[in-house]
């Protein structure tokens, strides 16, 4: 049994190699396609998502020997007797991309100390990476954020008009999910397409994870998903990311995520500094909300 690790992003990385090598081979086989069965969210676990998270999680009890895991297909588990680690795990982040051919699919893997809640702002370690080019995103608290070694850097860019935006659109949370939480108030969508209309470029890739470390990395000026339709494990890992690189996440009123629940949709803004996440808010605010 390994012993106590100081610093468990190589264990992470190897969780990152070794899921992607099955997702680009075997991973890739019509068979692997078919649901097998429902995850926690409700939603249907297809047999490459399964297997990925099976070898993922395998790698992480050789390398950690115990900790406690959040998982997207799993749920929650835990691995031995005394966890470090409680871990946040998406080996396929984009599975619609992935099932269709969609070359933008991510890894994204959190730490936070055993018996933390789940709060962005509490996460010690994360790994995020791209399924199909291999490229690492790194950080660990109070260290910084690297893309292959090289340090992220968040954008500079304050003004909309000038800025290119990561978006995630389509259709709303059900209207089951609005009676169990009446007290959230949704942003519009017509709105969201509004603000979107004030920026400069727009890209749509649909891999959560991906948009949020371009942000981090200076690639996307901002990103906004409005949904109500991510679950933690999108956004936990890339959250520390953007924070080392400079950049802000908040929900869609520019308020901090805080502690959040695994199941529990929720709706991210992100920006590379925080003149253009006010401008984000702003345009959002004169559109009437």
């Amino acid at each position: 049994m390994p012993g106590e690790i100081t610093d468990p992003r190589p264990v992470f990385v190897a969780m990152f190699a070794a899921a992607r090598r099955y997702l680009l081979s075997e991973g890739q086989a019509l068979e692997a396609r078919a649901p097998v069965a429902t995850n926690p969210k409700g939603e249907a676990t297809r047999g490459f998502d399964a297997r990925a998270e099976e070898i993922a999680l395998a790698v992480a009890q050789q390398g950690l020997g115990s900790f406690r895991a959040f998982s997207e297909e799993a749920g929650e588990i835990q691995i031995g007797e005394q966890p470090q680690w409680t871990l946040v795990i998406d080996p396929c982040d984009g599975s619609n991309n992935f099932k269709r051919g969609i070359r933008s699919v991510g890894f994204a893997v959190a730490a936070l100390p055993v018996g933390a809640p789940l709060d962005p702002d509490l996460v010690e370690y994360a790994v995020c990476g791209d399924i199909f080019t291999g490229a690492v995103y790194s950080a660990a608290r109070g260290q910084g954020a690297t893309l292959d070694g090289v340090p992220c850097v968040a954008s500079r860019m304050s003004e909309l008009r000038y800025a290119m935006l990561g978006a995630n659109i389509g259709r709303e949370r059900s209207p089951k999910a609005d009676v169990e939480d009446a007290a959230t108030q949704r942003i519009p969508l017509d709105q969201v397409w509004r603000l979107l209309e004030r920026a400069a470029t727009v890209r749509r890739m649909g891999a959560t994870v991906l948009d949020l470390c371009y942000v981090a990395q200076g690639a996307y000026d901002g990103y906004v998903d409005l949904r109500d339709r991510l679950t933690p494990e999108n956004f936990l890992a890339p959250a520390l990311v953007l924070r080392e690189a400079g950049a802000r996440l908040t929900d869609g009123y520019g308020h901090p995520l805080g502690t959040v629940e695994f199941t529990k949709p929720y709706s991210v803004l992100a920006a590379g500094n925080d003149a253009l996440l006010a401008a984000l808010l702003d345009a959002l605010a004169h559109n009437g909300i």
